[in-house]
C-alpha cells in the first residue's frame, strides 16, 4: 500500500525576490569592504616604504654631510657641493664612468650605517607588491642634476641640485609618495618629481598609471604593473 505524504506548501516555498535582493546587497557590501581593506593595506604599505626606507636614506645622506662637511661623492679637498660633481649616479654598484667608488663604499668610509633595505648587500633596495600582487623592487641612488625652479622674475631657471634617484616605483606608489612629501601629486614641481624631468613649465600629472603592464599592454588582471622613476631633492 502506497502511503501518501502530504506536502506542506508553506514550508516548501522558495526565496522571495526581496530576500534574494537582501542577500545580493549583503554580498556586495562584503566585497566592497574587502576591496576597501586592500586599498587601506596598500596605502599603509606605501607610508611604511616612505618612513622605513626612503626617509631613512635621506637621513643617511644627511649623516654623511654632517660627518664629512661635503655631500656624498664630493671632493673634500676641493668641494663642489655636487654629488659626484659630474652628474653621474652614485649607485651600488658604481655607475660606469663615475668619478668615485660605489654608494656603499662611500658611506662605509664615513662610518655611516645603512638602512636594512631588502637584505644584506641590498640595503639600497626595497621589495614590495604592486596592486596586482606581483613583486616589485625599488632602488636608491644619488645624483646631481638640473632642477627647474622659479627665478624670482616670473620665469624659471635650471640650477644644479642634489637628488635621491628612485627607480622601480609603480605609478600609484609614485603619486602616493609625492602626496606624502609635497602634499599633492605633481610630477613636474615640488621636492618629489618624475624622472626624467617633464619639459612643461606647468604642473603635470604622472604620465603612467596602474592599468599599464611592465612589458606592454594592460595590467588589469594579474600582469606586473609598469614602473617609473622619480627624484627627491635633498636639502643640499
Amino acid at each position: 500500500m502506497v502511503k501518501k505524504v502530504a506536502i506542506n506548501m508553506k514550508k516548501a516555498r522558495g526565496f522571495t525576490l526581496l530576500e534574494m535582493s537582501m542577500v545580493l546587497v549583503v554580498i556586495a557590501v562584503i566585497l566592497g569592504m574587502v576591496s576597501l581593506g586592500k586599498d587601506l593595506n596598500r596605502n599603509a604599505e606605501y607610508t611604511k616604504i616612505y618612513a622605513n626606507f626612503i626617509q631613512q636614506w635621506a637621513l643617511v645622506y644627511d649623516s654623511y654631510l654632517s660627518r664629512t662637511g661635503v655631500v656624498p661623492g664630493d671632493n673634500q679637498a676641493a668641494p663642489t657641493l655636487q654629488v659626484n660633481a659630474n652628474q653621474t649616479l652614485l649607485c651600488q654598484p658604481a655607475a660606469v664612468g663615475a668619478p668615485v667608488a660605489s654608494l656603499f663604499t662611500v658611506m662605509a668610509a664615513a662610518g655611516v650605517r645603512l638602512p636594512n633595505g631588502r637584505a644584506a648587500g641590498f640595503e639600497n633596495h626595497y621589495a614590495y607588491l604592486d596592486s596586482n600582487g606581483n613583486p616589485q623592487d625599488i632602488a636608491v641612488c644619488f645624483q646631481n642634476m638640473a632642477w627647474l625652479e622659479p627665478n624670482g622674475l616670473g620665469g624659471f631657471v635650471n640650477r644644479n641640485r642634489n637628488v635621491m634617484v628612485l627607480t622601480g616605483l609603480t605609478p600609484d606608489l609614485a603619486r602616493s609618495l609625492d602626496s606624502i612629501i609635497d602634499g599633492q601629486a605633481d610630477a613636474r614641481f615640488g621636492l618629489f618629481r618624475q624622472n626624467p624631468p617633464l619639459t612643461a613649465v606647468t604642473s603635470q600629472p604622472w604620465t603612467a598609471n596602474n592599468t599599464q603592464a611592465l612589458v606592454g599592454g594592460n595590467a588589469f588582471d594579474e600582469g606586473q604593473v609598469i614602473v617609473t622613476s622619480a627624484v627627491y631633492r635633498m636639502p643640499r
